[in-house]
């Protein structure tokens, strides 16, 4: 016999519900083991993993020396290559950012936080943190993402 429709309904919202909570509770595991299996320590925060790499294991700290042609040394603007985890890091943020943006609540606050909510881990994903090896922006999507996300 088939189930209702009431029925079929609360199923699916219950399992979205334990679907993004699966996802929240694995990624900052998942994220430290494959860390580990690469070859690189736990990193300081979830965002970290994003450029993380055996080669790259830390953010640099103030210019980067880069040696030209001639020998000579000079400091390196730009920023470090995309890391060993970045895929799992950016596939679970867009699949949490989705469930939370099509997962629809009980009043319309409620609807309005977990779109906003679902847009900011989109965004966090989209828009990595900067390790670029000279000063820091002070101003980046990610950081704003991020620190909205967390209110």
């Amino acid at each position: 016999m088939p189930r209702s429709i009431e029925r079929q309904i609360k199923d699916t919202y219950f399992s979205l519900r334990v679907g993004v909570a699966v996802i929240a509770f694995l990624l900052p595991p998942l994220l430290w083991v494959g860390g580990k299996i690469a070859g690189f320590p736990l990193r300081a925060s979830m965002s970290a993993y994003y450029y993380a790499t055996p080669e790259h294991p830390l953010p640099p700290v103030g210019p980067c020396a880069k040696a030209d042609a001639a020998g000579a040394t000079s400091a390196d603007p730009g920023t470090l290559p995309a890391g060993t985890m970045r895929n799992w890091l950016v596939g679970l943020l867009f699949a949490v950012g989705a469930i939370l943006y099509v997962y629809k609540g009980y009043t319309t606050r409620e609807n309005i936080a977990l779109n906003v909510a679902g847009l900011l881990a989109v965004g966090i994903a989209l828009f990595p943190m900067p390790w670029t090896c000279g000063p820091s922006p002070r101003f980046t999507m990610h950081g704003t993402a991020r620190s909205y996300s967390l209110c």
